[in-house]
């Protein structure tokens, strides 16, 4: 999910049968297939799509990843419920993504440092806040 450019994707590929990579920003096609050809991987695939709205039945992948995106993620409680809705019956999800400090003050200076670094950034999470999500 949020595959960008597909460097999780493109890693994993060689281990499994087949790779889904899906982002919103149809641009990401760009770099994501370029790296699939420089590899030879063959069984890539990349889509444009919203995380919040995955266009997969349910418990279609045994494995879901997400990578440096979830800060970008407007409703990320709709995110994370689609990535579980598209997982097999004990899938792994695997999502890897900045945290904020624990102190409020701190969380939200770092929030708006990320924002005025990249328009795109939403709200990263503290430890605590993915445990209780989790």
């Amino acid at each position: 999910m949020a595959t960008g450019p597909g460097h999780t994707a493109l890693a994993l590929a060689p281990f499994v049968r087949e790779v889904i990579g899906i982002d919103l920003t149809p641009e990401m096609a760009i770099p994501f297939s370029q790296a699939d050809r420089e590899r030879g991987l063959g069984n890539v695939r990349f889509l444009v799509g919203d995380a919040e709205s995955l266009p997969f039945p349910e418990g279609e992948f045994h494995l879901v990843t997400t990578r440096r995106a979830a800060h970008h993620f407007p409703r990320i409680a709709r995110a994370l419920a689609e990535m579980a809705r598209v997982l097999k019956p004990g899938g792994c999800l695997g999502i890897a993504d900045m945290v904020a400090p624990e102190n409020p003050e701190a969380a939200q200076l770092f929030n708006a440092l990320e924002a005025a670094r990249d328009n795109s950034h939403v709200r990263a999470y503290t430890v605590e806040e993915w445990q209780r999500r989790a």
